[in-house]
């Protein structure tokens, strides 16, 4: 690792992207440069119930892991989707005789999807081979018409209420979706554009919102009153909780002591007044 500001080190580097990418990771966001796939040890959600149907297999990829997910007996279990014999896809052509079991297409190595051992080799029965080979299984639940499935390498995994927003759990509520697509883009993008409503400063001269005049989709939670912030932290989720009004405005005037940015009305349309 190249130390901050080593500059005789760094010339030894004959690639630009390289002495770039050394010098990145001196920054105290190291861990987070270190997370290419994701934050590993959360529990994440996969799909929502009603797209497995009973007897169905079906594969995912999370945080860079290939999992095959399969409903049996009520359940959804995961498992890798690699045969630990010549690591073929489940996935590509899923092969099912029983409820509690996958086989791989290729040699018909036969794994029970609850736990991930090899049961049975049909191209060679009573192989000697049979309950000393199993493939990776990881840890799902199901709640308000969502799978979710535990990313990381902690055994036992975590409760996943650590992770999830507790209003989720509110007896009673489920989720109906109309639609979800997948969208392949670097996890950071999703992460940081989610939450941080802020960042549309950043956008404020876009040609899109010049051209056609329209309101940037967003909605600013306002709380008026210090009391209306609670910090959770302790046992079970953390975070910040807020009571408040959602509001939609036409135009922002940010304002700094005696100086006022000269932005074009609409630069901010979508942003709550300052």
């Amino acid at each position: 690792m190249v130390k901050e500001n080593n500059h005789e080190e760094l010339l030894r580097i004959e690639e630009v992207g390289e002495a770039v990418e050394q010098i990145e990771h001196t920054k105290p966001y190291k861990r987070y440069l270190d997370a290419t796939l994701g934050l590993r040890n959360h529990w994440y959600p996969a799909f929502f119930s009603q797209e497995l149907a009973k007897g169905e297999l079906k594969g995912e990829m999370l945080l860079g892991e290939r999992i095959a997910l399969k409903r049996a007996g009520g359940t959804v279990y995961a498992f890798e989707d690699r045969c630990a014999h010549r690591a073929a896809p489940f996935s590509s052509r899923p092969e099912c005789y029983t409820e509690n079991t996958v086989t791989c297409w290729l040699h018909g190595f036969t794994y029970d999807v609850r736990d991930g051992k090899l049961v049975q080799v049909l191209s060679e029965p009573g192989s000697a081979i049979i309950g000393k080979v199993s493939i990776k299984s990881y840890p799902v639940e199901e709640h308000s018409g969502v799978v979710f499935v535990f990313i990381g390498d902690l055994d036992p995994a975590p409760p996943i209420t650590d992770n999830i927003q507790p209003k989720f759990f509110n007896k009673g509520l489920v989720f109906h979706p109309l639609m979800r697509n997948k969208i392949r883009c670097n996890w950071r993008v999703a992460a940081e554009n989610g939450y941080d409503a802020a960042h549309i400063y950043g956008h404020r001269g876009a040609e899109l919102f010049k051209r056609f005049n329209v309101a940037i989709p967003l909605g600013t939670y306002l709380s008026t009153k210090d009391d209306n912030v609670t910090i959770i932290e302790g046992e079970g989720a953390k975070g910040i909780q807020q009571r408040g009004d959602w509001v939609h405005t036409r135009g922002w005037s940010p304002r700094h002591d005696d100086y006022q940015p000269d932005l074009a009305p609409g630069d901010f349309r979508g942003m709550s007044p300052s």
